[in-house]
């Protein structure tokens, strides 16, 4: 992934998700190990595409969950690695780029067999139809979910060949009615999903999520597999240090940091004094200075979008012939032009 990716908000969250600092500069250096890591894999993955009578991965005749899932993987390795996408990815944190990415490995010459399977996997999900359904609105999804019947308590869990061990889970203090933690063992550790544990298999885990600030819409019952994820007795947590704090310490900060400068009055503090006032957690401290960065890159992402408007109005201002621009012989529609032209300027002036 190129490094600039790394230097915007969004490598701000995946450190948090995997739990330690993640240097940018360390990891644009590793990108040649890395790449020497996906030329090792794509060699192993090489021989299952010898002398297929099938397209895919296994003899189906349409893709199946394993083209999928590898598919995924090497296209992140395709598009990202040339820095395709990169500005969706980072909410607008860094531009597209179009460099090599990794195609020093992944090519036809070198792989022939994935590279065929990928380039046809790719055709056969570009001419699929689209089954994407925007029209119904929230209001009407939430109250179809919530005409939806209630599963019973034998339905809560996928069928497995033995029930749960219920010794051996009350000795790991998973009791159902407790209170539990559900966390990936992997990465993500910092931010369990928090509930009440509702029903366990050797396989399956379900919660009914805890209460936050802001009542739920409906109640949901949330499913997790106990491969890669672990389920921990949770103690009730302590009163929150938000809310011993002055009522409007946090929210005034993130009033501050998502209000316009026009909207600022003299009564207000400066925001320098709001912040090295405030006794904040390290946690909302980290949460407030993503949201700021948030804030700047929509305003410069607006910004742009503006002055590519205003560019836009120029050019039709000034009509072109040929690639040159015409000189227009009425004087009256001249005058208009430069009319038209200080006034915008002043505009773009009095925004910026």
């Amino acid at each position: 992934m190129p490094g600039s990716v790394w230097r915007t908000s969004f490598g701000q969250d995946r450190a948090g998700l995997i739990g330690h600092t993640l240097d940018p500069d360390k990891l644009e250096k590793k990108i040649p190990e890395n790449m020497s890591r996906f030329d090792m894999q794509l060699s192993m993955l090489e021989p299952m595409f010898d002398q297929k009578d099938s397209p895919w991965i296994f003899s189906t005749s349409v893709p199946s969950l394993a083209d999928l899932a590898m598919y995924y993987q090497l296209w992140w390795g395709v598009e990202v690695a040339k820095g395709h996408f990169i500005n969706n990815l980072t909410a607008g944190g860094t531009e597209d780029t179009d460099t090599e990415g990794a195609e020093a490995v992944f090519n036809a010459q070198r792989y022939p067999g994935v590279f065929t399977w990928y380039r046809t996997m790719q055709r056969y999900l570009d001419n699929l139809p689209s089954v994407e359904n925007k029209d119904p609105a929230f209001g009407e999804v939430l109250q179809q979910i919530k005409k939806s019947p209630s599963l019973g308590r034998k339905s809560l869990l996928l069928p497995t060949p033995r029930s749960s061990h219920t010794e051996l889970d009350r000795k790991c203090g998973l009791v159902e009615g407790s209170l539990v933690s559900v966390a990936p063992d992997d990465t993500g550790m910092n931010d369990p999903t928090v509930g009440t544990l509702v029903a366990l298999s050797p396989e399956e885990v379900v919660i009914k999520p805890q209460a936050l600030d802001k009542p739920a819409e409906i109640e949901v019952r949330v499913h997790f597999p106990r491969l890669g994820l672990t389920p921990s007795p949770r103690q009730q947590d302590p009163p929150s240090t938000r809310a011993t704090l002055p009522p409007s310490d946090f929210g005034r900060l993130q009033d501050i940091i998502v209000r316009p400068e026009s909207s600022s009055t003299d009564d207000d503090d400066s925001l320098t004094t709001q912040l090295w006032s405030a006794e904040v957690s390290d946690d909302d401290l980290m949460y407030l200075r993503i949201m700021a960065q948030s804030e700047l890159v929509r305003a410069i992402g607006s910004r742009i979008r503006v002055l590519r408007e205003e560019v836009a109005k120029l050019e039709r201002l000034m009509p072109k012939e040929g690639g040159q621009t015409m000189w227009r012989k009425d004087t009256d529609r001249v005058r208009g032009d430069i009319c038209a032209l200080v006034l915008q300027r002043w505009g773009v002036e009095k925004v910026s």
